[in-house]
């Protein structure tokens, strides 16, 4: 990916059904945090993050701007236990909270399946999504 120092950035996710449907109800977005497998890595762009992309196996795709650009908080699977979620692999996770009441349309479909990565977090530009340069 060709870096633009200016270019917005989405978080990308699979997961399972039930699990995308209460992030949305309750406008928050967890990944993986720590030396757990699966965890999050923070790479170029992540600095730049002010959107959330669920979604599931690659299909059922949602689009959701962030409440803060740039911003997330580390929290413990207890915190989260206390929202309503049930988290299995790790201790800590980095949560995003996104405006659950404005969905971003799509201009163009996303194609996410990509194998064993369409179950990977990843970080992408916007343009990607809604058709913008």
């Amino acid at each position: 990916m060709s870096e633009k120092p200016d270019e917005v950035m989405v978080i990308v996710n699979h997961y399972r059904q039930d699990l995308k449907r209460l992030m949305i109800e309750k406008g928050i977005c967890y990944l993986r945090a720590g030396d757990s497998t699966g965890s999050i890595l923070v790479t170029p762009g992540f600095e730049r993050m002010q959107y959330v992309l669920l979604h599931t196996g690659g299909e059922d795709c949602h689009l959701f701007r962030l409440k803060t650009r740039e911003n997330f908080q580390i929290w413990t699977k207890e915190t989260l236990e206390k929202y309503g979620f049930h988290p299995e692999h790790s201790s800590y996770y980095v949560v995003l909270h996104f405006d659950n009441a404005k969905e971003i349309e799509f201009i163009r479909h996303p194609y996410l399946k990509q194998k064993i990565n369409s179950y990977r977090a990843k970080i992408r530009p916007l343009s990607d999504f809604i058709g913008i340069d």
